[in-house]
């Protein structure tokens, strides 16, 4: 366009000589040469016009595709603030269920505690269960030896009574082995008696003991489950929020691709837009200066001399034509595009 306005400058300083030199004589071959000159500078200028306008519609059609990428970048980035809000939403939740878990943890942690504390108990009271327990058999021992003690002085003296009986006949003797016979017989029922104290005892107290180590069974076993439980949801819980930041780091990262994106869009239309306005400035121009030429062609040619214009009658008529020719195939298509 440039080329194009310095070679305008040149022809229109051309036209002005012609104004000039047109009190005196113009040679017809300088007129017929500079009129062929002026033709094909028009005709490079429309050309220039229709490539400019082809380039016009190119960038307008890099545009258009331009702004559908920039719809679809909108799209998209109004789709990811969606799914990183609902990524958000799934995040609170999440939380506020890890919020229930720690507290339920927490109870259950509190339930740990107490099972514990009654676990020591009932291991104290066990041990001293199994203290006195000891003590009993310990005791039942005793009594047992004293049994046997009592048992064989009983075999004795029963082997004495009788033999005393077989030597003594006197009522006296035979009274005083009757009492003590009786006396012997009271003790063994008393021996007896607390063998047979001791014996329930100790059957209570191995019944006890049963209870106690089933019970302890019972919690112990408890125990294990609610800490398995526990551990168990806490590990899912922890990959469940480890997936959700994953996601949620993605989705950052795609957001923040997307922006760089549109951005990246929005400053090559704004750079297009800005270059569409210069051609359009720059086809204005153009064409006031094709009008401003068509105008000073008509001047030189309407203030030519009328002695040169019959003497080159024959010929000029058809350069004439044929320039009008070209100007109403080529000049339209510019007025057009304008007008576009």
């Amino acid at each position: 366009l440039a080329c194009v306005r310095e070679t305008q400058q040149s022809k229109i300083i051309d036209i002005d000589q012609l104004k000039n030199m047109s009190n005196g004589t113009i040679s017809q071959d300088y007129l017929t040469s500079k009129l062929i000159e002026m033709q094909e500078l028009m005709d490079h200028q429309c050309n220039e016009l229709i490539s400019a306008r082809s380039r016009i519609h190119e960038l307008i059609n890099r545009n258009k595709e331009l702004e559908e990428r920039s719809c679809i970048f909108q799209r998209d980035l109004s789709h990811t603030y969606e799914q990183i809000n609902k990524y958000q939403r799934d995040l609170k939740e999440c939380q506020a269920q890890k919020e229930d878990q720690e507290e339920r943890i927490s109870t259950l942690e509190k339930r740990y505690l107490n099972i514990q504390k009654e676990t020591t108990h009932l291991n104290e009271f066990n041990n001293r269960l199994e203290n006195e327990l000891t003590t009993k058999e310990t005791q039942l021992q005793h009594a047992d030896e004293k049994y046997q003690t009592l048992q064989d002085k009983y075999d004795l003296l029963e082997q004495k009574f009788q033999y005393q009986n077989e030597l003594d006949s006197s009522p006296k003797q035979h009274n005083q082995s009757l009492t003590s016979y009786t006396n012997n017989d009271d003790k063994l029922h008393q021996l007896q008696n607390e063998y047979d104290d001791l014996q329930m005892e100790l059957t209570r107290a191995r019944q006890r003991e049963k209870v106690t180590e089933e019970h302890n069974i019972r919690l112990s076993t408890t125990v294990d489950k609610l800490l398995a439980e526990s551990n168990e949801r806490l590990q899912i819980q922890l990959k469940e929020r480890m997936q959700l930041l994953d996601e949620k780091n993605n989705f950052v990262q795609e957001n923040e691709k997307l922006k760089k994106q549109f951005d990246e869009i929005q400053n090559e239309r704004t750079k297009y837009l800005e270059e569409i306005s210069k051609l359009k400035n720059e086809l204005d121009h153009v064409r006031r200066e094709l009008q401003n030429l068509k105008q000073q062609k008509n001047e030189t040619i309407l203030n030519s001399p009328q002695n040169n214009l019959n003497s080159t009658s024959q010929t000029i008529p058809i350069i004439i034509e044929a320039t009008n020719r070209r100007r109403n195939i080529s000049v339209p298509i510019v007025n057009d595009h304008m007008l576009q």
